[in-house]
C-alpha cells in the first residue's frame, strides 16, 4: 500500500513534468524500493504495470525507450547494455494447440505492459513491454479495482511465472494487486497497477 500510495504521488509530479500520459512512470531507485518491500512482506515479484491507452501506443513505446535505462541502473553489471522489445507483446494460442508472442491487438482499448519490476530483469529483459492484460485473472483484476478503486487477492496459480520467473511452481502463492491513481482526488482515475506476487503462507 505504502508502494501505491508513493507511485501515485509520482504520477502527479511526473505528469506535469514530462508531458507524458498519467501512469507513465519509473519509480525512482527501483529495485532498492521494491526489494525492501519483497523482504518485508516475502514477495517473490513486485511490479508496476501502468495501463495505457491504444491511442497512446506510439507515446509508451516512445517512453519505455527512453526510460530502459532504469534496468541496468538497477543491475549488478550496470555498463550493460540492456535491449527490450521493440514492440508491446502478449501470449495468443495459434489454433494448433501452440501459445506464441505476437503484437498486441490494438483494438482490445488498452494494455497494461510489464515496466518496473524486482527482482531486476537483468537476465530477461524480454518480459518488459508483455501485456500482462493478456492473462484473464489480471484482466479482471484490473477491472474490479477500476471499479472499486480498491486492492485484490487473486486466484492462487504459480502468478510468478507471468514475470518470467521460474522456480516457485511448488510454492502455494497469489497476487495482490493494488491500484495508482492519476492524483489524490477521490474520483481521480486508476492509471496503473502494482502487484505483489506473495506465498500464501505470508497471507494467512
Amino acid at each position: 500500500a505504502t508502494l501505491s500510495m508513493s507511485a501515485s504521488s509520482l504520477v502527479k509530479h511526473q505528469k506535469q513534468e514530462s508531458g507524458f500520459p498519467a501512469g507513465f512512470i519509473t519509480i525512482t531507485d527501483a529495485e532498492e524500493q521494491f526489494e525492501a518491500a519483497r523482504n518485508s512482506t516475502g514477495a517473490l515479484v513486485i511490479a508496476y504495470m501502468p495501463i495505457v491507452q491504444s491511442s497512446d501506443y506510439d507515446l509508451w513505446m516512445l517512453y519505455s525507450e527512453e526510460n530502459k535505462g532504469w534496468i541496468s541502473d538497477a543491475s549488478s553489471d550496470n555498463d550493460e547494455k540492456i535491449e527490450i522489445p521493440s514492440a508491446v507483446w502478449e501470449y495468443e494460442n495459434d489454433g494448433e494447440g501452440n501459445i506464441v508472442k505476437v503484437p498486441i491487438n490494438l483494438s482490445n482499448g488498452r494494455f497494461a505492459p510489464v515496466w518496473t519490476i524486482s527482482p531486476t530483469p537483468q537476465a530477461t529483459p524480454e518480459i518488459i513491454n508483455h501485456n500482462l492484460l493478456d492473462r484473464p485473472a489480471f484482466q479482471q483484476a484490473v477491472e474490479h479495482v477500476s471499479e472499486t478503486r480498491l486492492p485484490v487477492i487473486l486466484n492462487v496459480e504459480d502468478q510468478s511465472s507471468w514475470f518470467g520467473i521460474d522456480g516457485n511452481r511448488d510454492i502455494l502463492q497469489t497476487t495482490v494487486a493494488f491500484p495508482v491513481f492519476e492524483n489524490f482526488d477521490p474520483s481521480s482515475e486508476v492509471v496503473g497497477m502494482i502487484t505483489a506476487v506473495v506465498p500464501w503462507i505470508e497471507i494467512l
